[in-house]
C-alpha cells in the first residue's frame, strides 16, 4: 500500500482573543503515512481517527509556556489535541489488536503512531450498541456528558432533593442540554432556568425540559433570574457577569457548581467576579471541579447508564458535524463564539 495522506491541524502561534485559523491555527496536508512500513515497537500501534470533539477547554492549552494553566500548553509548530475515538489499523501491542476502536486524548490528524501510555488518560477500549453511533463517545457518551453526570452525582444530587429551582448557563452546549435532560429525569419537580446565546438555542432547550430561557445577549439576566428565582442551585460554565446575576439571586445556603469560565477563555483578561459579597452574606457553597476527579467513581455507572438513556430517547443528542480535518478549524472557533448548534466533532471516518 503506498503512503497515504495524514492531514493534521498545527498549532501555529498564541492567540490573544479568539483563535484565528489560519493565523494562530493552520491546516496542513502535506504529511503522508506508509501505514504497512512504519516501524513500530512492542507497545506501539497506528491509530486512525474516527472522531475528535471541538471542546472549549481546548482554548486554555493556547497560551505561552510561562502561563501557569492547569492544563499543559500546545507547543507552537505541533499537532493540536482533542478527545477523541479512534481505531487501530496495525498493532505491535497485544493489548490492543487490529479493530480495536480506543478513546482517550488524539492529535488533530487523521493517523498517528501512538503508544500504551497516553499523555493525559489511560486508552479505554470501547464497545457501541449498533444503534448509536461513534461521534456519541466524544459527546454525550463522552467528557461532555462526563462532566455533567459526574458533577451532578457527585455536587448537586443531594442539595437537589430540598431544591425548587436550578439555572444553567451556557445551557445550550453540550453539557449544559445534557444536564437538563438529565435533572428533569431525575428530578422532575426542579425549575429548570437555563441560558444561551440564540433563539435557536433556547428553542432547542425549551424542547428537551428547560422551564425558563434566557438570551443572556438580549435579555437582563438577573431580572428574569429574579422573576423566577430565588436560585438554589447554579451550574456555573461562564462566570463574568452571569455569575454576578446569579450570586445576587441565590437563595440563602444555594449551592454553585463552577466547571466552566468561557466568558473569559477568549478575552485578554478575565472577567472580574462580581457580587462576591453574596456569598458569605447568603452562606453559599461554590464548589469547582474537573470531570476526571469524579471518574473513578461514577465512570462505570455512567457507562451502565447513559448509553442506555440515549438508545431509548429518553436524553436526545444534537450534533453539528464538521466533515474532515479541513473543517477541524472552524469547529474549533465555533465552540467559542457561538456559532455551533450542538455538540460540535469532527468527522474523519465514514462509520462515525
Amino acid at each position: 500500500m503506498a503512503p497515504v495522506r495524514n492531514a493534521r491541524v498545527i498549532y501555529k502561534s498564541h492567540p490573544s482573543t479568539y483563535l484565528v485559523p489560519g493565523e494562530t491555527t493552520q491546516y496542513d496536508a502535506s504529511q503522508t503515512i506508509d501505514i504497512d512500513n512504519v516501524p513500530l515497537n512492542g507497545g506501539e500501534f497506528i491509530l486512525q481517527s474516527i472522531a475528535v470533539s471541538s471542546d472549549p477547554v481546548i482554548r486554555l492549552r493556547m497560551h505561552a509556556p510561562e502561563f501557569k494553566g492547569f492544563l499543559p500548553p500546545f507547543k507552537i509548530g505541533e499537532r493540536m489535541e482533542g478527545f477523541g475515538v479512534g481505531r487501530v489499523i496495525r498493532s505491535a501491542n497485544e493489548k490492543y489488536p487490529n479493530g480495536t476502536v480506543l478513546y482517550g486524548v488524539l492529535g488533530f490528524e487523521e493517523y498517528a503512531v501512538r503508544s500504551d501510555i497516553d499523555a493525559f488518560m489511560p486508552w479505554i477500549p470501547m464497545q457501541k450498541p449498533d444503534g448509536l453511533t461513534w461521534s456519541l463517545y466524544v459527546g454525550a457518551i463522552g467528557v461532555p456528558g462526563e462532566t455533567a453526570y459526574f458533577g451532578w452525582r457527585a455536587l448537586a444530587e443531594e442539595k437537589a432533593k430540598t431544591s425548587k429551582t436550578v439555572f444553567i448557563s451556557v445551557a445550550g452546549g453540550p453539557v449544559g442540554t445534557f444536564l437538563i435532560q438529565f435533572i428533569k429525569l431525575k428530578h422532575p419537580e426542579l425549575k429548570i432556568i437555563a441560558s444561551a446565546g440564540s433563539q435557536q438555542k433556547l428553542d432547542y432547550m425549551k424542547s428537551v425540559g428547560a422551564d425558563v430561557v434566557i438570551n443572556y445577549k438580549t435579555e437582563d439576566v438577573g431580572a428574569v433570574l429574579a422573576q423566577h428565582g430565588p436560585l438554589d442551585i447554579y451550574w456555573d460554565m461562564t462566570a463574568g457577569p452571569i455569575l454576578g446575576a446569579a450570586l445576587t439571586n441565590m437563595n440563602r445556603y444555594g449551592l454553585i457548581v463552577a466547571c466552566g469560565a468561557i466568558s473569559g477563555y477568549s478575552a485578554e483578561q478575565p472577567p472580574p467576579v462580581f457580587n462576591f459579597n453574596e456569598i458569605f452574606q447568603k452562606s453559599l457553597t461554590v464548589r469547582g471541579f474537573h470531570a476526571t476527579d469524579f471518574f473513578e467513581e461514577y465512570y462505570a455507572e455512567f457507562m451502565r447508564e447513559v448509553p442506555k438513556l440515549i438508545e431509548e430517547g429518553k436524553i436526545t443528542v444534537l450534533e453539528q458535524r464538521y466533515i474532515g480535518m479541513e473543517n477541524a478549524e472552524e469547529a474549533l472557533l465555533s465552540v467559542h463564539t457561538g456559532a455551533n448548534f450542538g455538540k460540535a466533532v469532527v468527522i474523519l471516518s465514514d462509520d462515525a
